[in-house]
């Protein structure tokens, strides 16, 4: 995860890990694990000072 992400629940948060570890090793691509990221994790909100 490269940006402030929190996961949407703890199973989705294990599904994730699970595509991160295939990316890792090549089984998926990086369409598909953006994909994977829309599905599994909301963005946390920026506010200002």
């Amino acid at each position: 995860m490269t940006t402030k992400t929190k996961p949407k629940s703890r199973l989705m948060a294990s599904v994730h890990e699970g595509a991160c570890d295939l990316h890792r090793l090549g089984f998926i691509d990086k369409r598909k694990m953006r994909k994977y990221d829309a599905l599994c994790l909301m963005p946390l909100e920026y506010y200002d000072a």
